[in-house]
């Protein structure tokens, strides 16, 4: 009896083509080489990317070498039991019955698991953590869903963690397999006459796994042997693509931001009617830990951003919640601050909403020519 598994590359969209180049082994990036290093050194982007993409000494293919030095697209795969399969035919006419359906219209599964009982937390926890590790350490890349970028200096911790997650994970799961019969127990009981052994596996302990991948960046150079002007035309849309990432990746710390701002500073507020406010440490680390979160994992950030992140890390310096409860004039001070913080990000996100209207527009303006351009090609 084989085990059924669902593999779960975490997206929700179908990868689009870039022409990726593989890693030879997968598991591990490629290390960077001595010379590119030294350009790296030489240039003193620090790690930063909008150094790189600003400096006009760098051409296409420069570019994406040193591109490769500091990031690398990483994916997270994730396998679990797959928990639906379809009622048999006999099952599903006896259902049109009752109805008074046509069973040639309807598509009934049934569930085998009920993931909501207890024993399933530590591997739903597990599964979670990993999900949030990933997610904690790298940024969205919106042309590969399913993909997300890796700063080269993080990627031993991020390995570290996940190779911990596996360890515990399997434990679970051998844990979670002395169950089994229990389980088959409870689906025979729920499912009734559509239950069947035959969907389940044998055990549950090839039914999980917590894998991760790293994959090159870029546009392969084979392209550019092939056809010069289309690999140019590539590079192009990556160029595009990573300064999406790099947008969405502020916008979603600017929101969050404004929404721990707005919690604190409502806090440090006087209640209008006197009443006393409850200050809690979480509202003060909430921005603190966005702020070293947003250093430690940010591939390349834009001026005013960096700006704010350094006048929010001064406001909340050598600040904490009983500290402020404590002191009236530090709250007043902290608040002061808040305040004109506040407006800062607010029209930050206003420029990064017209930033983004104009992007969009350009794609379109692009995509309007391309098309112009194929249509007028002889045949």
């Amino acid at each position: 009896m084989t085990t059924k598994t669902k593999r779960k590359l975490l997206t929700n969209r179908p990868l689009t083509p870039m022409f990726p180049i593989m890693y030879e082994n997968e598991k591990e990036p490629i290390a960077r080489s001595a010379a590119v290093q030294a350009e790296i050194d030489k240039l003193d982007i620090g790690g930063d990317l909008q150094n790189l993409r600003q400096n006009p000494n760098i051409s296409d293919s420069d570019f994406i070498d040193h591109l490769r030095a500091l990031m690398t697209p990483c994916q997270l795969r994730l396998s679990w039991p797959g928990s639906r399969r379809a009622i048999d035919e006999g099952n599903k006419f006896e259902m049109a019955r009752t109805i008074s359906a046509d069973a040639e219209l309807l598509a009934v599964s049934k569930k085998l698991y009920d993931f909501s009982n207890d024993r399933w937390k530590p591997v739903k926890s597990i599964r979670q953590r990993a999900i949030n590790t990933w997610h904690r350490m790298s940024i969205a890349y919106a042309p590969e869903p399913g993909t997300r970028l890796i700063r080269r200096d993080l990627v031993e911790s991020f390995v570290t963690e996940i190779k911990a997650l596996q360890v515990e994970l399997k434990q679970a799961v051998i844990q979670l397999n002395e169950q089994f019969s229990e389980i088959l127990k409870e689906g025979e009981a729920r499912l009734g006459r559509s239950y069947k052994r035959e969907d389940y596996p044998d055990n549950l302990l090839d039914s999980f796994a917590i894998e991760y991948s790293f994959r090159d960046i870029g546009c392969a150079m084979e392209l550019h042997d092939l056809n010069p002007q289309l690999w140019m035309d590539e590079v192009a849309r990556f160029r595009e693509n990573l300064d999406e990432a790099l947008y969405r990746s502020e916008s979603v710390v600017l929101e969050g931001l404004a929404e721990a701002l707005e919690t604190l500073h409502g806090k440090l507020k006087p209640s209008e009617n006197g009443e006393k406010k409850i200050l809690r440490e979480s509202a003060v680390s909430n921005i603190t830990d966005m702020i070293e979160q947003f250093r430690k994992t940010s591939i390349g950030a834009s001026p005013k951003v960096k700006v704010l992140m350094d006048r929010l890390n001064e406001a909340l310096k050598d600040t904490n919640a009983k500290y402020l409860r404590q002191s009236p004039t530090e709250a007043a001070r902290v608040s002061q601050n808040l305040e004109v913080l506040k407006t800062t990000i607010a029209e930050l996100r206003v420029e990064d909403e017209q930033a983004k209207r104009i992007r969009i527009a350009g794609r379109q303006t692009r995509r309007m020519s391309f098309d112009e351009a194929m249509s007028n090609k002889p045949s």
